[in-house]
């Protein structure tokens, strides 16, 4: 017994020390990495070709760097960045006495289960469909359930030029909160 067990304490060691001599060599093998040269091909070209490697270097360095610099910062994007408008639900409350049309891109079966009654429902799976409900000169809210769909409504309609939109944050969540008149809950399993 006292045989085995001296036995396998070796081993154990062995197999310790050989790991340790493992992550040395890792470690030295990463401490000698040439970040000039990581192929390690220098060593290979020819005097005639480290001259010319030398050469294209130097000019890469002093003539194109300084090109690709000076274009990086005068870079001028051709993108808009563009911003949409949004309320909370309490400030669409005190403003929905006005005249603006009001969108409701849920799904058909969440507003047909309850909506505010001045609400049309253009869901946002077929907004393209419906681009030309949409006004074009006066401004108009737009909410979902939750706040999430109306903001994709929202770029879908800003991508395609429609910018008088007003997002309403929260969407119904927060709307049915504020108190607004909404219409009677009839549940969607029954529609």
């Amino acid at each position: 017994m006292k045989f085995k067990g001296k036995l396998m304490e070796n081993n154990l060691s062995q197999s310790k020390d050989k790991n340790v001599l493992d992550i040395k060599a890792t470690n030295a093998s990463k401490a000698q990495f040439n970040w000039e040269d990581p192929l390690l091909l220098n060593s290979l070209l020819s005097e005639e070709e480290t001259l010319i490697q030398a050469s294209a270097h130097e000019y890469a360095q002093s003539k194109l760097m300084p090109r690709v610099e000076e274009a990086f910062l005068d870079e001028k994007t051709d993108k808009e960045i563009d911003t949409i408008h949004s309320i909370s639900a309490e400030e669409f409350k005190e403003n929905s006495t006005d005249s603006n049309p009001i969108f409701d891109v849920r799904k058909p079966g969440e507003y047909a289960s309850e909506h505010l009654p001045k609400a049309k429902n253009t869901s946002l799976d077929f907004i393209n469909e419906h681009l030309n409900e949409f006004p074009e000169q006066e401004n108009f809210y737009i909410h979902c359930a939750g706040g999430y769909r109306s903001m994709i409504a929202a770029s879908i309609l800003k991508s395609r030029g429609i910018h008088n939109l007003i997002n309403v944050k929260g969407g119904f969540g927060a709307i049915k909160e504020t108190g607004m008149e909404i219409t009677d809950y009839i549940c969607p399993s029954t529609l």
